[in-house]
Protein backbone atom coordinates (compact mmCIF):
# COMPACT_ATOMS: atom_id res chain seq x y z
CA UNK A 1 0.00 0.00 0.00
CA UNK A 2 2.64 1.79 1.09
CA UNK A 3 4.41 1.82 -2.48
CA UNK A 4 1.32 2.50 -4.52
CA UNK A 5 0.54 5.56 -2.09
CA UNK A 6 4.19 7.06 -3.17
CA UNK A 7 3.72 5.71 -6.96
CA UNK A 8 0.14 7.61 -6.97
CA UNK A 9 0.66 10.83 -5.53
CA UNK A 10 4.37 11.58 -7.14
CA UNK A 11 2.54 11.12 -10.48
CA UNK A 12 -0.11 13.63 -8.97
CA UNK A 13 2.50 16.00 -8.50
CA UNK A 14 4.57 15.20 -11.32
CA UNK A 15 2.04 16.36 -14.29
CA UNK A 16 1.91 19.33 -11.78
CA UNK A 17 5.91 20.15 -12.74
CA UNK A 18 5.75 19.43 -16.29
CA UNK A 19 2.36 20.39 -17.27
CA UNK A 20 1.85 24.56 -17.48
CA UNK A 21 -1.64 23.84 -17.68
CA UNK A 22 -2.06 22.33 -14.38
CA UNK A 23 -0.53 25.30 -12.73
CA UNK A 24 -3.83 27.49 -11.56
CA UNK A 25 -4.81 28.06 -7.97
CA UNK A 26 -6.69 25.19 -7.62
CA UNK A 27 -4.11 22.59 -8.25
CA UNK A 28 -1.47 24.53 -6.12
CA UNK A 29 -3.99 22.79 -2.93
CA UNK A 30 -4.43 19.31 -5.20
CA UNK A 31 -0.51 19.36 -4.91
CA UNK A 32 -0.90 20.37 -1.25
CA UNK A 33 -2.81 17.32 -0.40
CA UNK A 34 -1.00 15.27 -2.68
CA UNK A 35 2.05 15.91 -0.43
CA UNK A 36 0.03 14.97 2.74
CA UNK A 37 -0.83 11.81 1.27
CA UNK A 38 2.65 11.52 0.45
CA UNK A 39 3.52 11.55 4.49
CA UNK A 40 0.96 8.87 4.98
CA UNK A 41 3.61 6.29 3.14
CA UNK A 42 6.91 8.12 4.31
CA UNK A 43 6.01 9.17 7.75
CA UNK A 44 3.38 6.91 9.11
CA UNK A 45 4.19 3.71 7.94
CA UNK A 46 7.12 3.23 8.70
CA UNK A 47 6.58 4.56 12.36
CA UNK A 48 3.55 2.37 12.61
CA UNK A 49 5.77 -0.73 11.39
CA UNK A 50 8.59 -0.06 14.02
CA UNK A 51 6.30 0.88 16.94
CA UNK A 52 3.16 -0.69 18.84
CA UNK A 53 -0.42 0.21 18.13
CA UNK A 54 -1.16 3.22 20.84
CA UNK A 55 2.30 4.80 21.13
CA UNK A 56 2.96 8.43 20.77
CA UNK A 57 4.57 8.56 17.94
CA UNK A 58 1.72 6.92 16.15
CA UNK A 59 -0.76 8.96 17.96
CA UNK A 60 2.03 12.19 16.97
CA UNK A 61 2.18 11.37 13.33
CA UNK A 62 -1.85 10.81 13.09
CA UNK A 63 -2.79 13.93 14.42
CA UNK A 64 -0.53 15.67 12.14
CA UNK A 65 -1.95 14.02 8.62
CA UNK A 66 -5.14 14.45 10.07
CA UNK A 67 -5.26 18.18 10.48
CA UNK A 68 -2.82 18.42 7.66
CA UNK A 69 -5.59 16.76 5.18
CA UNK A 70 -8.47 18.67 6.82
CA UNK A 71 -6.35 21.97 6.51
CA UNK A 72 -5.88 21.30 2.77
CA UNK A 73 -9.32 20.50 1.78
CA UNK A 74 -10.17 23.64 3.87
CA UNK A 75 -7.64 25.44 1.17
CA UNK A 76 -9.21 24.12 -1.85
CA UNK A 77 -13.18 24.77 -0.67
CA UNK A 78 -11.92 28.54 0.23
CA UNK A 79 -10.69 28.26 -3.23
CA UNK A 80 -14.40 27.12 -4.99
CA UNK A 81 -16.34 29.15 -2.67
CA UNK A 82 -14.44 32.20 -4.20
CA UNK A 83 -14.12 30.88 -7.49
CA UNK A 84 -18.10 30.29 -7.79
CA UNK A 85 -19.54 32.53 -5.51
CA UNK A 86 -17.46 35.77 -6.05
CA UNK A 87 -15.50 35.04 -9.45
CA UNK A 88 -14.80 39.73 -9.50
CA UNK A 89 -12.93 39.50 -6.36
CA UNK A 90 -10.92 35.62 -7.13
CA UNK A 91 -7.18 36.96 -8.60
CA UNK A 92 -7.86 39.76 -6.45
CA UNK A 93 -7.84 37.32 -3.28
CA UNK A 94 -5.57 34.69 -4.46
CA UNK A 95 -2.84 36.24 -5.01
CA UNK A 96 0.69 34.48 -5.22
CA UNK A 97 1.68 36.23 -1.74
CA UNK A 98 -1.97 35.17 -0.05
CA UNK A 99 -1.66 31.67 -1.61
CA UNK A 100 1.77 30.92 -0.31
CA UNK A 101 0.83 32.62 3.32
CA UNK A 102 -2.08 30.08 3.47
CA UNK A 103 -0.20 27.02 2.48
CA UNK A 104 2.32 28.34 5.04
CA UNK A 105 -0.74 28.35 7.61
CA UNK A 106 -2.00 25.04 6.42
CA UNK A 107 0.94 23.21 7.25
CA UNK A 108 2.27 24.97 10.30
CA UNK A 109 -0.93 24.38 12.29
CA UNK A 110 -0.90 20.64 12.29
CA UNK A 111 2.84 21.11 13.82
CA UNK A 112 1.63 23.29 16.58
CA UNK A 113 -1.37 21.05 17.34
CA UNK A 114 1.20 18.21 17.64
CA UNK A 115 3.96 19.95 19.62
CA UNK A 116 1.53 21.34 22.16
CA UNK A 117 1.40 18.40 24.37
CA UNK A 118 4.98 18.96 25.39
CA UNK A 119 3.93 22.02 27.22
CA UNK A 120 2.91 19.43 29.84
CA UNK A 121 4.51 16.84 29.50
CA UNK A 122 6.51 17.30 32.72
CA UNK A 123 3.52 17.02 34.85
CA UNK A 124 2.45 14.21 36.87
CA UNK A 125 0.82 11.59 36.04
CA UNK A 126 -2.87 12.55 36.78
CA UNK A 127 -2.86 16.26 35.71
CA UNK A 128 -0.99 14.88 32.51
CA UNK A 129 -3.70 12.25 31.81
CA UNK A 130 -6.67 14.96 32.45
CA UNK A 131 -5.04 17.59 29.93
CA UNK A 132 -4.47 14.90 27.67
CA UNK A 133 -8.10 14.33 27.47
CA UNK A 134 -9.02 17.94 27.35
CA UNK A 135 -6.18 18.02 24.50
CA UNK A 136 -8.48 14.90 22.59
CA UNK A 137 -11.71 16.36 23.48
CA UNK A 138 -10.63 19.95 21.63
CA UNK A 139 -8.82 18.43 18.74
CA UNK A 140 -12.06 16.35 17.92
CA UNK A 141 -14.40 19.46 18.05
CA UNK A 142 -11.88 21.26 15.30
CA UNK A 143 -12.03 18.21 13.53
CA UNK A 144 -16.22 17.88 13.39
CA UNK A 145 -16.54 21.76 13.45
CA UNK A 146 -14.44 21.74 9.95
CA UNK A 147 -16.06 19.43 8.87
CA UNK A 148 -19.74 21.62 9.48
CA UNK A 149 -18.28 24.39 8.37
CA UNK A 150 -16.56 22.60 4.85
CA UNK A 151 -20.16 21.36 4.59
CA UNK A 152 -22.24 23.80 4.61
CA UNK A 153 -19.82 26.11 1.99
CA UNK A 154 -20.32 23.47 -0.44
CA UNK A 155 -24.27 23.65 0.36
CA UNK A 156 -24.30 27.49 -0.62
CA UNK A 157 -21.82 26.14 -4.01
CA UNK A 158 -24.36 24.08 -5.09
CA UNK A 159 -27.08 25.75 -4.57
CA UNK A 160 -25.56 29.02 -6.65
CA UNK A 161 -24.76 26.19 -9.23
CA UNK A 162 -28.34 25.19 -9.71
CA UNK A 163 -29.15 29.06 -10.12
CA UNK A 164 -26.26 29.04 -13.36
CA UNK A 165 -27.71 26.11 -14.70
CA UNK A 166 -31.52 27.15 -14.66
CA UNK A 167 -30.31 30.78 -15.75
CA UNK A 168 -28.22 28.94 -18.74
CA UNK A 169 -31.10 26.61 -19.98
CA UNK A 170 -33.36 29.67 -19.72
CA UNK A 171 -31.43 31.54 -22.30
CA UNK A 172 -30.77 28.18 -24.42
CA UNK A 173 -34.32 27.62 -24.90
CA UNK A 174 -34.35 31.42 -25.92
CA UNK A 175 -32.04 31.44 -28.84
CA UNK A 176 -34.64 29.16 -31.17
CA UNK A 177 -37.18 32.16 -31.92
CA UNK A 178 -34.76 34.64 -31.65
CA UNK A 179 -34.09 34.47 -35.10
CA UNK A 180 -37.93 35.66 -35.41
CA UNK A 181 -38.15 37.88 -32.61
CA UNK A 182 -36.47 41.05 -32.05
CA UNK A 183 -37.80 41.67 -28.16
CA UNK A 184 -36.68 38.05 -27.72
CA UNK A 185 -33.30 39.31 -29.00
CA UNK A 186 -32.82 42.13 -26.99
CA UNK A 187 -33.80 39.79 -24.07
CA UNK A 188 -31.18 37.19 -24.89
CA UNK A 189 -28.56 40.22 -25.70
CA UNK A 190 -29.52 41.52 -22.36
CA UNK A 191 -29.19 38.07 -20.38
CA UNK A 192 -26.42 36.66 -22.11
CA UNK A 193 -24.74 39.90 -21.12
CA UNK A 194 -25.46 40.00 -17.62
CA UNK A 195 -24.38 36.70 -17.41
CA UNK A 196 -20.95 37.09 -18.79
CA UNK A 197 -20.42 40.21 -16.69
CA UNK A 198 -20.98 37.83 -13.65
CA UNK A 199 -18.21 35.60 -14.91
CA UNK A 200 -15.83 38.51 -16.12
CA UNK A 201 -11.93 38.05 -15.06
CA UNK A 202 -11.28 40.50 -12.36
CA UNK A 203 -8.15 41.59 -14.34
CA UNK A 204 -10.41 42.28 -17.31
CA UNK A 205 -12.20 44.94 -15.41
CA UNK A 206 -8.97 46.73 -14.85
CA UNK A 207 -7.66 46.76 -18.47
CA UNK A 208 -6.63 49.22 -20.67
CA UNK A 209 -7.33 49.71 -24.14
CA UNK A 210 -4.40 50.65 -26.66
CA UNK A 211 -5.93 52.69 -29.15
CA UNK A 212 -5.94 50.33 -31.85
CA UNK A 213 -8.49 48.52 -29.66
CA UNK A 214 -10.17 51.98 -29.01
CA UNK A 215 -10.72 52.41 -32.71
CA UNK A 216 -11.66 48.46 -33.13
CA UNK A 217 -14.45 49.16 -29.81
CA UNK A 218 -15.61 52.40 -31.57
CA UNK A 219 -16.60 50.66 -34.97
CA UNK A 220 -18.24 47.77 -33.41
CA UNK A 221 -20.23 49.40 -30.37
CA UNK A 222 -22.55 46.72 -28.78
CA UNK A 223 -24.81 47.92 -25.90
CA UNK A 224 -26.55 45.12 -23.56
CA UNK A 225 -30.07 46.35 -25.31
CA UNK A 226 -29.12 45.83 -28.74
CA UNK A 227 -29.84 49.57 -29.74
CA UNK A 228 -28.35 50.29 -33.22
CA UNK A 229 -26.12 53.27 -33.77
CA UNK A 230 -24.53 54.53 -37.13
CA UNK A 231 -21.95 51.64 -36.29
CA UNK A 232 -23.90 49.03 -34.89
CA UNK A 233 -23.36 44.96 -36.69
CA UNK A 234 -26.19 43.84 -38.53
CA UNK A 235 -28.65 41.46 -36.49
CA UNK A 236 -26.80 38.08 -37.56
CA UNK A 237 -23.55 39.18 -36.50
CA UNK A 238 -25.13 40.12 -33.22
CA UNK A 239 -26.56 36.27 -32.90
CA UNK A 240 -23.12 34.59 -33.28
CA UNK A 241 -21.75 37.05 -31.00
CA UNK A 242 -24.09 36.14 -28.33
CA UNK A 243 -23.69 32.48 -29.17
CA UNK A 244 -19.87 32.86 -28.87
CA UNK A 245 -20.85 34.08 -25.40
CA UNK A 246 -23.51 31.81 -23.90
CA UNK A 247 -21.23 28.81 -25.29
CA UNK A 248 -18.34 30.18 -23.11
CA UNK A 249 -20.37 30.83 -20.27
CA UNK A 250 -22.04 27.55 -20.68
CA UNK A 251 -18.88 25.48 -20.60
CA UNK A 252 -17.15 27.87 -17.59
CA UNK A 253 -20.61 26.18 -15.79
CA UNK A 254 -20.42 22.84 -16.49
CA UNK A 255 -16.96 22.72 -15.81
CA UNK A 256 -17.43 24.16 -12.25
CA UNK A 257 -19.96 21.59 -11.85
CA UNK A 258 -17.83 18.83 -12.51
CA UNK A 259 -15.18 20.33 -10.37
CA UNK A 260 -17.12 20.96 -7.16
CA UNK A 261 -18.46 17.43 -7.32
CA UNK A 262 -15.21 15.97 -7.27
CA UNK A 263 -14.05 17.92 -4.25
CA UNK A 264 -17.32 17.28 -2.73
CA UNK A 265 -16.42 13.43 -3.12
CA UNK A 266 -12.87 13.83 -2.28
CA UNK A 267 -14.41 15.76 1.57
CA UNK A 268 -17.11 12.37 1.65
CA UNK A 269 -14.35 10.15 1.52
CA UNK A 270 -11.91 11.82 3.91
CA UNK A 271 -14.69 12.03 6.31
CA UNK A 272 -15.67 8.55 5.83
CA UNK A 273 -12.04 6.78 5.93
CA UNK A 274 -10.97 9.22 9.66
CA UNK A 275 -14.20 8.86 10.98
CA UNK A 276 -12.73 5.76 12.66
CA UNK A 277 -9.72 7.40 13.68
CA UNK A 278 -12.00 10.20 14.93
CA UNK A 279 -13.95 8.17 17.44
CA UNK A 280 -10.95 6.51 19.07
CA UNK A 281 -9.94 9.64 19.68
CA UNK A 282 -13.42 10.94 21.37
CA UNK A 283 -13.52 7.62 23.23
CA UNK A 284 -10.41 8.04 24.50
CA UNK A 285 -11.46 12.05 25.50
CA UNK A 286 -14.43 10.49 27.57
CA UNK A 287 -12.08 8.11 29.16
CA UNK A 288 -14.00 5.18 27.56
CA UNK A 289 -11.11 3.75 25.15
CA UNK A 290 -11.38 0.20 27.03
CA UNK A 291 -14.70 -0.19 25.51
CA UNK A 292 -13.08 -0.31 21.96
CA UNK A 293 -13.09 -3.57 19.96
CA UNK A 294 -9.50 -3.80 18.84
CA UNK A 295 -10.17 -4.54 15.51
CA UNK A 296 -11.65 -0.75 15.16
CA UNK A 297 -7.96 0.64 15.54
CA UNK A 298 -6.63 -1.61 12.85
CA UNK A 299 -10.12 -0.24 10.22
CA UNK A 300 -9.01 3.24 11.13
CA UNK A 301 -5.47 2.73 10.63
CA UNK A 302 -6.26 0.77 7.10
CA UNK A 303 -9.02 3.72 6.81
CA UNK A 304 -6.94 6.25 6.67
CA UNK A 305 -4.22 4.87 4.72
CA UNK A 306 -6.63 3.73 1.54
CA UNK A 307 -7.63 7.17 1.96
CA UNK A 308 -3.76 8.76 0.96
CA UNK A 309 -4.54 6.02 -2.02
CA UNK A 310 -7.88 7.13 -3.25
CA UNK A 311 -7.00 10.61 -3.70
CA UNK A 312 -5.00 10.50 -6.37
CA UNK A 313 -7.01 7.99 -8.38
CA UNK A 314 -9.94 10.55 -8.14
CA UNK A 315 -7.64 13.50 -9.18
CA UNK A 316 -5.88 12.21 -12.13
CA UNK A 317 -8.88 9.97 -13.80
CA UNK A 318 -11.43 12.24 -12.68
CA UNK A 319 -10.47 16.05 -13.11
CA UNK A 320 -10.59 17.18 -16.85
CA UNK A 321 -6.98 18.92 -16.87
CA UNK A 322 -5.13 16.02 -15.09
CA UNK A 323 -6.95 13.07 -17.02
CA UNK A 324 -6.15 15.74 -20.30
CA UNK A 325 -2.29 15.86 -18.93
CA UNK A 326 -1.87 11.86 -18.02
CA UNK A 327 -3.51 10.82 -21.70
CA UNK A 328 -1.17 13.59 -22.95
CA UNK A 329 1.69 11.51 -21.68
CA UNK A 330 0.53 8.30 -22.71
CA UNK A 331 -0.26 9.15 -26.46
CA UNK A 332 3.26 11.02 -26.63
CA UNK A 333 4.95 7.61 -25.38
CA UNK A 334 3.23 5.33 -27.70
CA UNK A 335 3.87 7.63 -30.67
Amino acid sequence: MAIAILVENVTVCALFAVNKKLRITTNVFVISLAVSDLCVAVLFVPVYLATPIGHEANLYVVTFLLFSSLFNLCGVTYDRYHAILQPLTYHSVFTSLRIAHLLFAIWLVPLVLILLPLSWSGQDLQTSVMINRIYLGFMVSIVFSACVMISKVYFSIFKAIRRQLRMTRHVKGMFEPSEQSSTTSIEISSCVTTLSSIHAESASLTRVLTPGEERASQEFNLTPLGIKTHNTPSQKSLRKLRKIRFKNYSEKVFSDVRAVKLFAIVILIFIICWLPAIIINFMIAIDKVASIPHFIFDVSVYAFVANAMVNPLLFTFYKADYREALLQIFVCRCK
